[in-house]
């Protein structure tokens, strides 16, 4: 059999780690363990809470509402009489 090959990695505090043991105490995949660990060695960086937007700040948006009953609105009436349909 093949033996499985497995990086350690030492970090800041000079623990040694492996991106399984990261990814099961943070939550993320291995592959996303693996991009932190390649990416700092400070160990508050790599068991950071993960965030899906990317650590960004949510941004508010606040969309027009849209009226479910579009043949109440004005505009819409106007529409219909300027092409000949019936208004309702």
């Amino acid at each position: 059999m093949a033996k499985i090959h497995l990086r350690y990695y030492t970090l800041d505090d000079n623990t040694v780690v492996t991106t399984k043991t990261v990814s099961k105490k943070v939550g993320i995949s291995i592959s996303a363990a693996r991009n932190r660990l390649d990416k700092y060695t400070d160990p508050k960086k790599i068991y950071m809470p993960f965030s899906s937007n990317g650590g960004l700040k949510k941004k508010n948006h606040q969309y027009k509402r849209v009226n479910k009953r579009p043949y109440k609105d004005p505009m819409f009436i106007l529409a219909l009489k300027s092409i000949g349909g019936k208004p309702i």
